[in-house]
């Protein structure tokens, strides 16, 4: 597991809280918010997939029911990929997947 740092976690809830405010103070801007709010679930994604296999959601992070969703499914996407990495069928040569993993 790589070892998700304080710094990492206290960026993305600083990102989290910046938007929040953002969303308050100007709402006629909801488009580029939400192009801000997408950079941040990729974020907060990337740091649940390198949690992978030891998962430990940040504390930083736990209390907010939306990080820890975006967490949660990058935790999901590692597990998937290795899932996918062990299955014979889905490593016989042809390059398709399975039919569980299609």
């Amino acid at each position: 597991m790589a070892e998700i740092s304080f710094s990492d976690a206290l960026d993305v809830r600083v990102s989290w809280a910046l938007l929040q405010i953002d969303h308050l103070a100007w709402p006629e801007r909801e488009f580029d918010l939400e192009m801000v709010g997408m950079d941040l679930e990729i974020a907060v994604s990337g740091l649940g997939r390198r949690a992978y296999p030891d998962f430990e959601v940040p504390l930083l992070i736990a209390d907010v029911a939306q990080l820890v969703c975006w967490f949660e499914g990058g935790f999901r996407e590692a597990a998937l990929d290795d899932e996918i990495s062990e299955c014979a069928w889905c490593n016989d040569g042809t390059g398709n997947p399975c039919p569980i993993h299609d």
